[in-house]
């Protein structure tokens, strides 16, 4: 039997295998693809940018310099000149696959394929994919972000993309699209469809219709945060705090900077009703400011309104329909409803993070046979300290939770800097050194 199996081989999942087939441990890894790249970082032909500076980019805690150095071994060029850079994101995948092989000194074990099921059997588990079955003592799932819900009233009609990354090359420069989401993903696709020629007409529908700003200067001073909004903290002390620094220190990038190392702590002890008015209120204002994009890629973006190409509607789209060149879409807006006629309708407005809404075979193995619970306010499911996962009747006994299924207990849980500390504490957990894990983690 082997001793863990890890389901993903994305950022998270190949590098929380990495550590383990590093320490000695048998690690197996169940991936369709390329370990390492997942989603994210693979390689799809068009110059998608990182939106972190590579100097935040690091895959190990403790080691700030691993990717500029990787990067300086890669160009020849010194490694200073990478850190304010927004690197493309193939590159770093390549910099992910070499990082797995260096740390698990290429112990790692990968079964190219799909996981389709988990089950508990004799004091373990066994894990069917679509070549057989792998038992293993502990199981780790790194499940990565699944395509977003699709919208009510749009069926399955052509010219729909719920993972509009994989749409791109059918996209003819000519073609006017609709953009749904006006955050990171969108302005990835729209920078994509811009870098390589296309003209089109472009719409961009949001409920607000707020668009991710743009990367400054890294902050020099961070704010101090007062003790007692970490030991007890409620949305609207916390909003009151952020209106007095912004007063004394207008520098929203340098709050957040300051506040990001201890929302893991606050989003834990706040209070349920605080944690949901914060998403119904707060959140879609925090993200921009908090998922913000490499200045190139705003710059599209704000070009292509500058030239009346590109469109941003605050509304909420209605159904879309086969007609004019391809689809007509309904967009509800303070004003009334408005059509356009579009031949591709992209969805880029997040993963759907609802356990029972999604129909894969492995979530529904998962949900059926109460191995997961999902988050009340819709966030992940629950785990606790390393990721242990939290199932329908308490503790999972050997089953762990890595990535951004674990903003439910986080909130902050999907981006790298997050994320490589991660991937260490749950390996170190499995290993059983936990207060390690922790220590280095935060380093």
């Amino acid at each position: 039997m082997t001793r863990v199996v890890v389901i993903g081989g994305g950022f998270s999942g190949a590098m929380t295998a990495a550590h383990l087939a590093g320490q000695g441990v048998e690690t197996t890894v169940i991936e369709p693809g390329r370990v390492g790249r997942g989603v994210a970082y693979a390689e799809t032909g068009h110059p998608l940018l990182l939106n972190v500076r590579a100097s935040g980019m690091t895959a190990l805690p403790g080691q700030p310099l691993h990717f500029e150095s990787w990067m300086e071994r890669r160009t020849g060029a010194e490694a200073r000149a990478f850190a304010h850079a927004f690197v493309p994101r193939a590159t770093y995948g390549a910099y992910v696959e070499d990082t797995v092989a260096e740390v698990s000194r290429g112990r790692l074990q990968v079964l190219e394929g799909r996981a389709t099921s988990v089950a508990r059997r004799d004091g373990g588990f066994v894990v069917g994919w679509d070549g057989g079955e792998a038992g293993c003592e502990r199981v780790v799932l790194a499940l990565g972000n699944p395509p977003p819900r699709r919208p009510a009233g749009v069926g399955d009609v052509a010219g729909y993309a719920g993972e509009p990354y994989g749409a791109l090359a059918k996209v003819e420069d000519g073609d006017p699209v609709m953009v749904l989401g006006t955050g990171l993903t969108a302005l990835d696709v729209i920078a994509g469809l811009r870098a390589r020629g296309h003209r089109g007409r472009i719409t961009c529908v949001s409920r607000r219709g707020l668009v991710p700003a743009a990367h400054g200067a890294p902050p020099k001073v961070m704010p101090m945060v007062p003790r007692a909004l970490v030991r007890q903290p409620r949305l609207k002390t916390l909003l009151g705090w952020w209106r007095s620094a912004m007063r004394d220190q207008p520098d929203e990038a340098a709050l957040i900077a300051g506040l990001r190392p201890l929302l893991p702590t606050i989003w834990r002890r706040l209070p349920t009703v605080d944690r949901a008015r914060f998403l119904r209120h707060v959140r879609a204002r925090w993200d921009v400011l908090r998922h913000r994009a490499p200045p190139t890629v705003r710059a599209a973006l704000d070009l292509g309104v500058a030239e009346g190409a590109i469109e941003i509607v605050a509304g909420k789209i209605g159904g879309a329909t086969a007609g004019g060149v391809g689809l007509r879409c309904e967009i509800a807006t303070a004003q009334g409803m408005v059509a356009r006629d579009v031949r591709w309708l992209l969805n880029c407005t997040g993963p759907e993070r609802d356990v029972k809404r999604l129909t894969s075979p492995l979530m529904q193995s998962l949900v059926g046979q109460g191995l997961i619970a999902g988050d009340p306010l819709g966030m992940g499911v629950l785990t606790g300290p390393g990721g242990q996962l939290i199932g329908e009747d308490g503790w999972i006994e050997g089953a762990y939770v890595v990535g951004p299924w674990r903003m439910a207990d986080l909130f902050e849980a999907s981006a790298v800097p997050e994320l490589r500390g991660h991937a260490l504490e749950t390996a170190m957990a499995i290993v059983g050194e936990p207060e390690e894990a922790l220590a280095q983690a935060a380093v």
